[in-house]
């Protein structure tokens, strides 16, 4: 995988949001994490000349509350009409497959595409909770 090709497509799927900026570095290490890592999901589709058209990553972690774990999805991009559908349907059958995963929470930020919520509720999701959020300076 080139990782340099995956971390510029996840920086064009960050949004612009006041007070913060990306790093580069940081978003490098994930990817490049995620590319060695086999207890989180990730995936990345390309086109016919090889380069990433659409990437999916999901965390897991143990849940702090209850019984299991749970999954979040950290990286949701696709620049390419279909791929990120290919992408959510392995992703749910990895997440289906897992008997210690017991939910799966995909956050939106400003910029997602309001056919999102129906493609979500099309995967078995459903609108659970909203999000309050404090960045520092704006």
């Amino acid at each position: 995988m080139d990782v340099g090709a995956v971390t510029d497509l996840a920086l064009r799927s960050l949004p612009d949001e006041p007070g913060l900026q990306a790093s580069r570095q940081k978003v490098r290490e994930v990817v490049r994490g995620f590319a060695t890592d086999h207890v989180h999901f990730h995936q990345v589709a390309f086109d016919h000349a090889g380069r990433p058209v659409a990437g999916i990553a999901i965390l897991t972690a143990e849940m702090p509350f209850h019984e299991g774990r749970e999954a979040a999805v950290m990286f949701c991009y696709s620049e390419h009409p279909g791929a990120g559908r290919r992408l959510w349907r392995a992703a749910m059958e990895w997440f289906h497959a897992d008997p210690t995963l017991k939910r799966i929470r995909w956050d939106q930020n400003d910029r997602f595409d309001e056919r999102i919520w129906e493609f979500a509720r099309r995967l078995g999701m459903k609108h659970h909770r909203s999000a309050f959020l404090c960045i520092k300076g704006t």
